[in-house]
């Protein structure tokens, strides 16, 4: 797998990076051109996807304040990819998660987060 093509935006001060199907890590130099993020829409399911360990690297190296991860397997997504529970566990263990009842995220640009949060979301089908 290699990289796709990732698509970063900006929306109330707030810079967000969708990696797309990200196929591995980027290089420092496309980190660099990326900048600063706030939050990362992350892929983490491995088959189509980088995988958990991967993915927990890429939040260290990018240094996001949110996390949300996706593309995993789930009781509505019964595909050949690891759940996020993987990922939960790659990461460091005093990481903050947050668990969501619904599939909405409210992120505030003057909000201090220190570290990088979680954010569990549901899906909404």
């Amino acid at each position: 797998m290699g990289l796709t093509r990732m698509i970063a935006f900006e929306v109330d001060g707030i810079r967000v990076l969708h990696p797309g199907d990200l196929g591995r890590l980027p290089t420092d130099e496309e980190r660099n051109e990326l900048g600063p993020i706030d939050l990362l829409l992350l892929p983490m399911g491995g088959k189509y996807t980088i995988g958990s360990t991967e993915a927990a690297a890429l939040c260290e190296q990018l240094s996001p304040r949110w996390v949300v991860p996706m593309h995993y397997r789930s009781s509505k997504v019964d595909l050949d990819m690891a759940p996020r529970s993987a990922f939960l566990e790659a990461l460091p263990a005093t990481t903050p998660i947050i668990h969501h009842t619904k599939s909405l995220l409210a992120c505030d640009s003057s909000a201090s987060t220190e570290p990088m949060e979680v954010h569990l979301l549901e899906p909404s089908r």
